[in-house]
């Protein structure tokens, strides 16, 4: 499981998702830089998918792979949202029912969660079997359903989650910064809830990480759709979303920024950096690997992204003890 925040209002969409993905079979940590969020542009719409549950399936191929994979072979991202919507939902039934025979009905579980925009208004829809209103299944079911949240007067602001627990108040913070048009604000906070989850875990070693992708998708879908990485501790390169035929754009320092994929295009696992980044790359790809990869901490053991300057699994556990030390002194 992870956790995924979508929150779609009249002029936007924001969504932030982790990166951490743990064995269904060992409750180990497999990677913290697995990439679970997709934005793509179709026919008549365009947005992001998100997702959780189902990490990756028998053969270490993920949902974002799944989508590519859907792209690669029926083209679903060249129609209508509703074609790509009822494909998406076909595929994750009959890659459930697979699953459910090694894994188990409670851990065959699902949900895509996409933000997308459509004839000028924002909506989301929910492909899942085993999230359906506001009720949350223990096992998974057979069939998936598919679900649409749009605005309404009076309820324009839409936030949904998956995957975790998030408290009231992290919400009405997030909706607040919406209604106050502090998108900047929107986004940090969606990063910040879910590094709280990652932390509040035993050891911060739960299935949350603390680092998170995320997207702001406004109207115009050429120059309005940026994506960027939320990483604790500080960051040497940039690790974005991918892409299906759309573009975005990274923010990059002092206020420059890279225009990545169009809409005749497939991206996936990108990194955005300097200098640090590409002796990085070279190196790895002298060694077959192309790209950034993951390193083991020398502390804690977990596998750590190059792109990140610190352990996020060390770095949640000083900050429990910072925590601990601040209460028994106020005690």
């Amino acid at each position: 499981m992870s956790l995924s925040i979508t929150a779609v209002w009249p002029h936007g969409i924001i969504a932030a998702s982790d990166r951490r993905l743990v064995s269904m079979s060992t409750g180990q940590i497999v990677t913290n830089r697995s990439t679970k969020m997709v934005l793509f542009g179709c026919e008549d719409a365009h947005g992001v998918i998100s997702y959780t549950g189902i990490g990756a399936d028998d053969a270490g191929l993920s949902p974002s792979f799944w989508l590519m994979e859907a792209q690669d072979l029926a083209k679903i991202f060249e129609g209508s949202f509703d074609g790509a919507v009822t494909y998406i939902a076909s595929d994750l039934e009959k890659r459930l029912a697979k699953l459910r025979s090694s894994l188990g009905s409670a851990k065959a579980r699902h949900t895509f969660i996409i933000g997308y925009w459509h004839d000028s208004q924002t909506s989301i829809c929910r492909i899942s079997n085993f999230e359906s209103g506001g009720v949350i299944l223990d096992k998974g079911q057979d069939a998936v359903i598919v679900e649409y949240f749009r605005a309404s007067p009076g309820n324009e602001i839409r936030i949904m989650t998956s995957g975790g627990f998030v408290n009231n108040s992290e919400l009405q913070a997030i909706s607040r910064s919406i209604k106050e048009g502090e998108f900047d604000r929107t986004k940090a906070l969606c990063g910040r809830t879910i590094r709280s989850k990652s932390f509040r875990a035993e050891a911060a070693k739960g299935v949350v990480g603390a680092s998170s992708q995320w997207c702001f998708i406004g109207e115009n879908r050429q120059d309005e759709v940026w994506y960027g990485h939320y990483v604790v501790g500080g960051n040497l390169a940039i690790e974005p979303p991918n892409l299906l035929r759309i573009g975005a754009k990274v923010m990059m320092n002092g206020g420059w920024f890279a225009h990545v994929g169009n809409s005749d295009s497939c991206v996936r696992d990108t990194y955005v950096g300097g200098d640090e980044a590409t002796v990085m790359a070279e190196t790895n790809r002298r060694s077959g690997v192309l790209g950034l990869t993951e390193v083991r901490c020398g502390i804690c053991g977990v596998l750590v992204p190059q792109a990140n300057r610190e352990c996020e699994v060390c770095l949640g556990v000083a900050t429990k003890m910072r925590s601990r030390a601040q209460r028994r002194f106020k005690r």
